[in-house]
């Protein structure tokens, strides 16, 4: 998320402290901006609404922050939010609760501590939410609800659980606050969890409505506080002759229309907090470093959840609908896809038929299941959902994941324009030195390595590693363009700088994703490659182990695959294991001529290579037609003087 500092590693140290290492920010903590930058009411409230989104991504991925204040939350030169310190509260309490010095309460900031915490029970989404209020009320008032802040544990504790919050009426700077974000700020801090805002979203969402006129859900309100807050905001077309009362009355109807459309899906929303904030109450105890980043008791959890949500609200299908989804999405942040799949096919069947594709809940999903159907192979139906997604809701992420799956069609040039446009929209969002416009800059290279200009492809794999090594991590997807660097090494020969490349590929995907990840598969088989190259003895086994690693983390006929099968073929004919060699390329050229029917580059580097494959077994005639045919159909697609067209000339001429 733009506004969560990433988490880069972690560990326990040689006497037990655990500890977690958070990318840098340059930045201040918030409150130091406000008084540094003197900024006026709405732009306090506009920066707590995407703090507020980070909170919320933090709730929907199942995670309390629990331990909120300006401290961790800095602001950069730019004005954009960081969350950061997210888990250390928890995992620090068992290292102080087991010393000598055992304090009265859990890791915390009592300042802003709920009353719930104060009073010794686990902290939950509606936690995180009074804390929020408590920091946006001293940033607009310059106050601590309860009066004079005071030192002592007894004194903020009493103060929290016993005395009421002082309504905010005065700015920080003598500014009369207005009425309606008083009435907010206290529903936020209500001591009553259950009077407070359900979510962190319904609590932004009055944020919202507050900086647009609109009536706020924190205002016990009638119908005449909202005819009254409509007619502010249409104060053209009330007027103030009487002439204008007709239309005005007609105008009340729509809106109490449009306020109870809002408050129907305000409920459908507080449903859903409930029942997250009750999952997420189970998940106490469970500690953020375990199984190489993903701990097993929340996939437990996960499935636990995923047993009773579907039995719990099967009258309520709108709040099923998002329960859904976010399992559904939470199974696929953890690689989980087979496990996904009921969950984001159920949210499809409901929320498709109620919402349509132009509501955010059909968007959001639409794009859950075209990157799950990706996952599976399926790139036509993949394409279809995620062009429905992102003409309802357009965002650079879902124009880089259609990017791929016009790609995985052979459409090669459609998915170039698809990631101009993507890297565009991160650039502008991001800038240049970010992780994910970092990454579409490789793809692109990608697309030109497809396109026959390899050294615009190497250019760019290299301006995309040099900005995600600088990044502290190193973070995962310096994979992908360390791939790009190592290929261009060995089709040049140059066979020391291809493996150091290539072993530090592998190296990035042990460490970022696991002995067990895809990524590491690929790397894997990519120093099988080069040592075969140089000639030494357990390439074939280590490629062997790449591709049965390929053959769990992809379905079956996956182009992935394909890959896999024809680098493995490539390390047997180099170890002259000639029919080991064409039994694997056989496969590879299968898969790839499914994928790829017309003339690309796959398909004819799989085609060669299994004509040299039958000439080192002495069946000339057949070798030397495949070698040809795959020449010629290289050469249709990419310019002579590619690397990859240069190789199978070479190849060709030697073998015949």
């Amino acid at each position: 998320h733009p506004h969560i500092a990433r988490l880069l590693d972690g560990g326990v140290t040689g006497d037990g402290t655990p500890y977690l290492v958070l990318e840098h920010v340059e930045g201040v903590p918030v409150d130091q901006w406000r008084r540094d930058r003197n900024a006026g009411d709405r732009e306090l409230i506009e920066l707590m609404r995407k703090i507020c989104g980070a909170v919320e991504y933090l709730h929907q991925n199942l995670v309390v922050h629990r331990d909120l204040k300006p401290a961790n939350i800095l602001v950069t030169p730019e004005g954009e939010p960081k969350l950061l310190d997210f888990g250390t509260a928890r995992l620090l309490e068992s290292a102080v609760l087991s010393g000598a010095t055992r304090t009265t309460f859990p890791m915390m900031t009592l300042r802003y501590a709920s009353p719930e915490q104060l009073r010794g029970l686990a902290g939950s989404t509606r936690s995180d939410v009074y804390a929020l209020g408590v920091i946006l009320y001293e940033l607009l008032t310059g106050r601590w609800p309860y009066g004079e802040a005071t030192a002592s544990e007894a004194g903020c504790i009493t103060a929290v659980l016993e005395s009421e919050p002082a309504r905010p009426t005065a700015a920080a700077g003598g500014r009369r606050l207005d009425a309606d974000i008083a009435s907010i700020l206290l529903k936020a801090i209500e001591k009553d969890p259950e009077r407070r805002y359900g979510s962190v979203a319904q609590f932004a969402a009055d944020l919202g409505r507050y900086l647009t006129g609109e009536a706020v859900e924190a205002r016990a309100a009638g119908a005449l506080y909202r005819v009254g807050k409509f007619a502010r905001r249409h104060w053209a077309a009330v007027g103030v002759a009487a002439a204008f009362v007709a239309t005005l009355a007609a105008a009340t109807v729509m809106s109490v229309r449009q306020v109870r459309i809002a408050e129907r899906e305000r409920a459908v929303m507080q449903e859903i907090a409930s029942f997250t904030e009750n999952l997420l109450g189970a998940s106490q105890g469970i500690t953020p470093i375990a199984n190489r980043g993903r701990d097993l008791k929340l996939v437990e959890i996960l499935d636990q959840a995923a047993n009773s949500v579907g039995a719990k609200f099967q009258d309520r299908p709108a709040v099923e609908a998002g329960l859904q989804a976010t399992l559904g999405g939470s199974y696929m942040a953890l690689g989980l896809y087979e496990q996904a799949k009921p969950h984001v096919e159920r949210a499809a069947q409901l929320a498709l038929p109620l919402y349509g594709e132009v509501h955010p809940l059909g968007a959001r999903v639409l794009k859950l299941r075209g990157r799950l159907r990706m996952s599976a192979g399926d790139f036509e139906a993949g394409e279809r959902d995620l062009r429905a997604g992102l003409t309802s809701s357009p965002d650079p992420f879902t124009r880089s994941y259609l990017a791929e799956a016009v790609w995985r069609q052979g459409r090669v040039r459609e998915a170039r324009e698809h990631l101009v446009q993507a890297h565009a929209g991160m650039l502008g969002q991001f800038g240049r030195e970010h992780t994910a416009t970092a990454t579409m800059l490789n793809n692109i290279g990608v697309m030109d390595d497809d396109l026959g200009d390899a050294m615009s492809a190497e250019q760019r794999f290299r301006e995309a590693a040099d900005v995600l090594r600088r990044q502290p991590g190193p973070p995962p997807l310096l994979f992908y363009p360390l791939m790009g660097i190592q290929r261009a090494h060995l089709f040049r020969g140059e066979l020391a700088e291809a493996r150091a490349v290539a072993e530090e590929a592998y190296q990035v995907a042990l460490k970022t994703a696991g002995e067990s990840s895809r990524n590491a598969a690929a790397g894997l088989l990519a120093v099988a490659v080069v040592k075969a190259h140089q000639g030494e003895r357990d390439a074939a086994a280590m490629s062997r182990e790449a591709l049965e690693r390929t053959r769990r983390a992809f379905p079956a006929g996956h182009i992935e695959i394909a890959r896999a099968l024809t680098g493995r073929g490539r390390v047997l004919l180099l170890s002259r294991r000639w029919a080991e060699a064409e039994s694997a390329l056989r496969e590879a050229l299968a898969i790839a001529r499914q994928r790829y029917p017309d003339p690309n580059w796959r398909t004819a580097e799989a085609t060669a290579l299994l004509g040299a494959a039958l000439l080192g077994q002495g069946r000339k005639e057949a070798g030397r037609e495949l070698l040809d045919s795959g020449y010629q159909e290289i050469a249709k697609v990419l310019p002579g003087e590619h690397p990859r067209v240069m190789e199978l000339d070479r190849m060709r001429r030697e073998l015949r």
